[in-house]
Parts: C-alpha cells; sequence; structure tokens
C-alpha cells in the first residue's frame, strides 16, 4: 500500500487497519504496508478517506474537531499550522523532494504604516539521493508559497535543502546576480561550440587526445534604429510655376543741327526727325523637386556574437627511437603543418568563424604526456599483441588451478576421508549399545549357529532376534540424541 512511511504514519495507518479489521504486514524494515492483492482497493480507499498518511504534517483537518472556549491567539496559531502543514504537503508533490517543512512569520497588523513589517517564509527541503533541483523548480516553490500567502514577497522566501545549502536568491535588479541568466546562455553557447569541436576531431584523433575551449563574447542588449536616407541622384518633379510677361511701344527721335537756332523755343528745329518702336519679354519659372529618402526602423537581435576566441590543443602522434645506449624511447612527432591548417579550417567551419567579427583561433599541436624523458621500452605492436594474448591464457590457466586447489580438491577430500569423531574416536563411545556392538553379536550368533541341533538354533535365533530388536531399538535412541554421529558412520559404511 505504501513505501517510505515515517513512524507517525506507519502508526496510523496501522491503526486505521486495525479498526477495519484488514491483515496487513510491516516490510522494508517498518517504512512499507502491505496488504493482500484482492483487498488492497478497498483498504487504499477507506486509509485515504480518513486523510492518511498526513507524512507527519497536519494540515486543515486540525479544524475538524470543534472546541469551545478557544481564544483568538489560538486560532490564529491553529490556522498557521494548518497553513503551514498544507504547503508542506504540496511541496513534497514535486519530483525529487521527499520532505518539506515550511515556517511563516505573520507580522501583526498595525495601524501605521511605519510599523508595519512585511511577511517571511522559509522552506527546508529534504531531497531524494543524488537530485537537485532546478532553477525554474526553485523559482516555482517561492511563487506558489508567496502566492498561498497573504502579503508574502517573493523576495522574502528563503528556501534550502536538508544540507544547509541556500537553493533561493535574493531578486534585486540593481545586483549583478540580475545577469546570470545571460551568463549561464553564455556558459551554455560556449559548450555547445566545444562540443561540436569535439564531436567533429575525436573520430580521426581521439577523445582523449583532444582539449578545445571557446570564449565567446556576446551582446545581450537590444538596439533599435531609426534611419533616414536621402538619395541626391534621385529626384522627382514636385510642382512647376511659370510666368510670361511681355512689354511693347513706339518713340519719336528729332534731328537739327547743332547750334543756336536749334536750341532756341519757339523755332522749329531745322531738319527732320525719325520714329522707333520696342518690345520686351520676360520668363518666370519655377519648378520644386522631391528628393527620394528611405525611413527604415531596424531592431538588432539580443545574444548577438560580438567575437570568438577559439584555443584547441591536439596530442600526438609518437614514435620510437632508439638512443645512444640502444634502448627505445618514445618521442613526439609534431603533426605536419599542411594537417594542422586543415585542421583548422575546419574547427572554423564548426564553429562558424568570422573574420569579420575579429575571431581569433590558436590550434596548436603539443604533447599531453609528462614521461617522454623515461627511457621506457616500447615494444612493436605485434609482440604486444602477443604477450596480451600469452597473459590472457596465463590469467585463465590460474584461475583453473586456483579453483582446482582451493575448491574442488578439498572437496574431493572431504567426500573421501575417513570419518573423524569429536569423542575419544571410538564409535562405541558415542554408541555404546551401537553397530559395531551389533556386528560383534551378528558374527558371534553366526558362529553358534553352524554345527548346532536345530531346536536349539530356534531358541538361539530366537534370542538373537530379540537381542537384535532391542539393540535396534537402542540405535535409533542413540542416533536422535546424536545425529552427527550416525551421519559419519552411514558414510564410512557407504565408503566400504
Amino acid at each position: 500500500m505504501f513505501s517510505d512511511l515515517s513512524a507517525p504514519d506507519v502508526d496510523s495507518v496501522m491503526k486505521k487497519l486495525d479498526e477495519l479489521k484488514i491483515p496487513h504486514k510491516l516490510e522494508n524494515g517498518g517504512s512499507a504496508i502491505a496488504v493482500a492483492s484482492d483487498r488492497y482497493y478497498d483498504a487504499k480507499m477507506q486509509v485515504a478517506a480518513a486523510g492518511l498518511p498526513t507524512s507527519g504534517t497536519t494540515g486543515f483537518e486540525l479544524f475538524d474537531k470543534k472546541s469551545m472556549g478557544m481564544t483568538d491567539f489560538q486560532q490564529k496559531i491553529n490556522y498557521l499550522r494548518a497553513l503551514q502543514g498544507e504547503l508542506s504537503r504540496t511541496i513534497t508533490q514535486i519530483e525529487g523532494v521527499q520532505g518539506a517543512r515550511v515556517h511563516i512569520a505573520l507580522p501583526d497588523e498595525s495601524l501605521f504604516i511605519k510599523d508595519k513589517k512585511p511577511a517571511t517564509a522559509s522552506v527546508v527541503l529534504k531531497l531524494a539521493p543524488n537530485i537537485n533541483l532546478k532553477k525554474d523548480q526553485i523559482d516555482g516553490i517561492v511563487f506558489l508559497m508567496s502566492s498561498s500567502i497573504d502579503k508574502l514577497e517573493p523576495e522574502n522566501v528563503t528556501i534550502i535543502d536538508h544540507k544547509g545549502r541556500l537553493l533561493s536568491s535574493k531578486r534585486d535588479e540593481n545586483s549583478a546576480n540580475a545577469n546570470t541568466g545571460q551568463l549561464d546562455y553564455e556558459r551554455a553557447y560556449e559548450a555547445d561550440l566545444e562540443r561540436r569541436i569535439i564531436a567533429l576531431l575525436a573520430p580521426t584523433i581521439g577523445q582523449d587526445k583532444l582539449v578545445a575551449k571557446v570564449t565567446a563574447n556576446l551582446d545581450f542588449r537590444k538596439i533599435t534604429k531609426t534611419e533616414e536616407i536621402y538619395d541626391p541622384d534621385s529626384q522627382v518633379a514636385r510642382s512647376e510655376q511659370v510666368t510670361n510677361e511681355s512689354q511693347s511701344g513706339s518713340q519719336n527721335n528729332a534731328s537739327a543741327a547743332p547750334g543756336t537756332d536749334a536750341n532756341v523755343p519757339g523755332e522749329s528745329p531745322a531738319g527732320e526727325g525719325t520714329s522707333s518702336s520696342n518690345s520686351q519679354n520676360r520668363k518666370l519659372q519655377t519648378i520644386n523637386y522631391e528628393i527620394s529618402h528611405t525611413v527604415s526602423q531596424i531592431t538588432e537581435p539580443m545574444n548577438k556574437v560580438v567575437n570568438l576566441s577559439i584555443a584547441v590543443l591536439i596530442d600526438g602522434p609518437y614514435k620510437t627511437v632508439k638512443d645512444a645506449e640502444g634502448k627505445e624511447k618514445l618521442e613526439f612527432a609534431p603533426r605536419p603543418e599542411e594537417e594542422m591548417k586543415r585542421l583548422t579550417e575546419l574547427i572554423k567551419k564548426a564553429v562558424g568563424f568570422s573574420a569579420e567579427r575579429k575571431d581569433q583561433i590558436e590550434v596548436a599541436n603539443i604533447p599531453f604526456r609528462s614521461d617522454l624523458d623515461n627511457t621506457e621500452k616500447l615494444m612493436p605492436q605485434d609482440r604486444k599483441d602477443l604477450y596480451l594474448k600469452i597473459g590472457h591464457y596465463a590469467l585463465v590457466g590460474i584461475g583453473v588451478l586456483l579453483f582446482f586447489f582451493l575448491i574442488l580438491r578439498p572437496l574431493i577430500q572431504w567426500l573421501t576421508s575417513e570419518p573423524t569423531f569429536e569423542a575419544n574416536g571410538d564409535l562405541a563411545t558415542l554408541l555404546p549399545s551401537g553397530v559395531i556392538e551389533l556386528e560383534r553379536k551378528i558374527g558371534q550368533t553366526h558362529s553358534l549357529t553352524s554345527g548346532e541341533p536345530q531346536d536349539k538354533i530356534k531358541i538361539d535365533t530366537d534370542s538373537q532376534v530379540r537381542i537384535l530388536e532391542e539393540n535396534r531399538i537402542k540405535v535409533l535412541e542413540n542416533a536422535q540424541k546424536d545425529k552427527r554421529a550416525v551421519t559419519l558412520m552411514i558414510r564410512k559404511w557407504l565408503k566400504e
């Protein structure tokens, strides 16, 4: 029915089953309760109807029993206990949480704003082995508490685990901790690029011969720009105004000889006069042009990669050389430059390298081993394989010998050895009227019966049969007293 129950729950459930007269038993060291399969559903429903198990906490069933004469203070304390119990039960339903305790501090009401204090709460979680709650689970518990308790803000909820580690953090938008989500995203992005590099090169180089580290500089700002661009080469006439003016007229020109007569008033000039006509035209044109322009509103995406820094270390290869003394030793052999360039280009393709962002990359071929200076004798591959096979067969042979000497041989010796007795070594001492005496008497009977008359033989035979029956009874009685001696005796008979 139930498992992993606390001692109070086990006691309450067992009492309820006793009242219902349902057979049950304890299992798993007293932390589990089992019932017959045909009574399972019936027992489960009836126990659940009684509100069991309660996991050691008391909820709003605390108000099921009414008591007279309870003060307001007691009512407030009971309400607080019930609320804490209900929240503990709810939090325990979260995956990975085995138990929870909730403590709530509700301040007294005050008429003055300056004397008002906020409500606070703390939660202690007992987590399952090897379980760590995720950030969204912790946030869910925080908002569950703040939504269930009046005037409780999320920043006033403290959550710790059974090891005393703080799981919740104060929510201060002005602090540096507000950007933890951005930092987590940046670390996850870097780890993803590192996995790409290792997944690309590991099949050819080896998982243990490759180290990759990527540092990403990301821009988490959300930028919105508005651009208005004018194109002077593209003009369009928006309006045009033309004004035309014209003037015309005539003029008389008199010609006279210069002198006194010509300039005296009243005297007619001597000579003939001429007349002329003139005209004047004027055009005024005004054209208004519209220059084309473009208005763009651009919103740059968040989490933009500013630049990348990639560092990759590649091990090996190694080769076997002989020193001055003729001993073989391991020596690092750098990879060819063409191979390193090819690997560098592959890494660039894998991480999306961009020269425009001024990304940096460094791929180095260095030895990972630190024992290159030791004159260690290296075997050729074929000789090494041969030695491995010899070692394998040697281990198999040693295992067979150990099995024979430690298990099979002692077993054979135990089956074929003479039975030993802890008493004085004499079976007759263990069984005073035992089988040895019985055999002796049977031998005497056989000697008596040879060459005797039939009547006497019959009488002696009857007496011997009676004696044998008495000895048989005594042997059975002694066998009941010392079964080990009888076992050893039968083994001796079988061997003979």
